[in-house]
């Protein structure tokens, strides 16, 4: 798709897809969408596998209906997810700071600012992230609570008694999302 924005700049059009008009950029996105789905296909696959390996689902369909057949149980025991756990814990563990050394006395300042920053930027970004998570269950609760009040005042042709269980609910017991 590069070679053809290449092709069309020597032509005298403009290579960036940036200043494409939507029809053009959409037809380039839509083919980097497709030539990136068809790379990653294999990986979608085996990671799913390793997800389900992880999560217990060790068994194939073929295995779990050959044990079935012979009225034997499916038994697992996920060793896996501890030693997951385990690298995940030593790699968050032994991570390596990124410090900016100056090659005489002058720098020693701005390096030292550079040093605090790579510091800060990975913290703030975690708490920004958190806030979000938080914010977007806060509203997802608040939608929907709202919605189920709507939809129980205008059910006008329902019983009594499914408007008022409607009423009743509140953000605090609603499920988990």
């Amino acid at each position: 798709m590069l070679d053809d924005l290449a092709s069309s700049a020597a032509d005298g059009a403009e290579a960036r897809p940036s200043a494409l008009d939507r029809a053009a950029l959409l037809a380039v996105l839509k083919t980097w969408f497709r030539d990136d789905a068809a790379h990653s296909a294999h990986w979608r696959t085996a990671a799913r596998d390793d997800f389900d390996f992880i999560a217990g689902e060790q068994w194939t369909a073929e295995e779990r209906a050959a044990l079935e057949g012979q009225l034997r149980p499916a038994i697992v025991f996920n060793r896996t997810l501890a030693v997951v756990k385990a690298v995940a814990g030593s790699e968050i563990n032994t991570r390596h700071d990124i410090r900016f050394i100056p090659r005489n006395n002058e720098d020693s300042a701005v390096n030292e600012v550079l040093t605090g920053a790579s510091r800060w930027i990975p913290a703030f970004a975690t708490r920004i992230s958190m806030r979000w998570k938080r914010f977007t269950k806060r509203s997802n609760m608040r939608a929907t609570s709202a919605s189920r009040e709507t939809s129980a005042l205008s059910a006008t042709a329902s019983p009594p008694s499914a408007a008022i269980s409607f009423t009743s609910f509140s953000a605090a017991s609603a499920p988990p999302r």
